[in-house]
């Protein structure tokens, strides 16, 4: 019984690995998200399989925190106008200014030195969104995948002004103080999208005009101006009588601080569009064996990749075993598998 048992926990484990390049955490007959809806996805919902996907009008897609990736298969896609995918990176926050010294420093003392101000945070990476689609109808879509901006660096702080002098010789202001570097960029998510129309219309090179994908790595942030030096408190002749006098002489400005240096910038994602024409098995294979490589281009309809990083290239399809059925009946071998899987472990116990 447990060698069954694990082999049944194999086979769906190695089903679930060679039926997408991500693993499925997640199996549902549909994702239905209103018009004007915003669906904050967690890690329950960052691998979906779907029967039916339908997206309103002017909804939103964002993540929350900790959840890198999105992938999705629907087998059916009805995407309305003006939605948008935002899988962008957060901003990192600018670095504290330091303390400046406002009063002077006592009778016949140096100024102090102005704090140092802090680095800017990181900004943090685009979340790497994949789409399979069966596409049935497509409004426009935004896709955002890129990474946030570093933070900029603090200000440094100013220095003190030198103490009074009374029969003393000057003393010299405090030193600004030295600015903060400015936080890293983030690098951008890599956005892979395959279309196949449902209707076999030959309106792909149509759905790819309606998408919009931007991977743009973030931009690092500026280093923070180093702060003003102290000034000096004047010098003065003392009177001595006699017309004597003696000069006790100012001492020098306080340095300023260095600017802080500039973050890096992050490195952009892979942008790739393809329009793999008719719903086949070998379409769907060749298009995710080509995540993050390139394009699909089946014979009499159009593809198209753009990356920032890596070329295209065309490969012909010749299966034409349609995919819907093959694809429900996974879904339920795969439930039937899981429900197996639980009612054994229930026996173990």
């Amino acid at each position: 019984m447990k060698k069954r048992y694990v082999a049944l926990q194999y086979f769906v484990g190695w089903v679930l690995a060679a039926f997408s390049s991500c693993s499925i955490a997640n199996i549902d007959t549909s994702l239905t998200i209103k018009p004007g809806q915003t669906l904050v996805i967690d890690e329950s919902k960052s691998r979906l399989v779907l029967d039916n996907l339908v997206i309103g009008d002017n909804a939103k897609i964002t993540f929350a925190d900790g959840v890198n990736s999105w992938a999705v298969f629907a087998n059916h896609a009805q995407i309305g106008n003006n939605v948008v995918i935002d899988g962008r990176g957060r901003n990192g926050q600018v670095g504290p200014k330091g303390a400046s010294h406002l009063n002077s420093a006592p009778q016949c003392t140096i100024g102090n030195d102005g704090e140092h101000g802090e680095n800017g945070h990181n900004g943090t990476k685009g979340v790497h969104v994949t789409l399979r689609l069966g596409v049935e109808r497509l409004g426009n879509l935004t896709i955002d995948t890129s990474g946030g901006a570093g933070g900029h660096g603090g200000a440094g702080g100013h220095g003190q002004k030198s103490g009074l002098i009374k029969k003393c010789n000057g003393r010299d202001g405090g030193r600004g103080g030295n600015g903060g570097s400015g936080g890293k960029g983030a690098d951008a998510g890599n956005i892979s999208v395959s279309l196949w129309d449902n209707q076999d219309r030959g309106r792909g090179p149509h759905y790819l005009a309606a998408i919009v994908a931007r991977a743009s790595g973030g931009a690092g942030g500026t280093g923070g101006p180093g702060g003003q030096g102290g000034d000096v408190a004047q010098g003065y002749f003392e009177n001595l009588g006699a017309r004597v006098k003696k000069w006790w002489p100012a001492g020098d400005k306080g340095k300023p601080g260095l600017t802080g240096k500039n973050g890096t910038n992050g490195v952009g994602g892979q942008t790739v569009l393809l329009d793999i024409g008719r719903k086949t098995t070998a379409s769907m294979r060749s298009a995710t064996n080509n995540i993050g490589k390139g394009a699909v281009d089946d014979a009499g309809y159009n593809a198209t990749a753009t990356s920032e990083r890596g070329s295209h290239h065309s490969k012909p399809i010749d299966d034409q075993v349609d995919v819907e059925q093959q694809l429900k009946g996974l879904i339920e071998e795969v439930r039937t598998l899981k429900a197996r899987i639980k009612e054994m472990e229930g026996q173990q116990q």
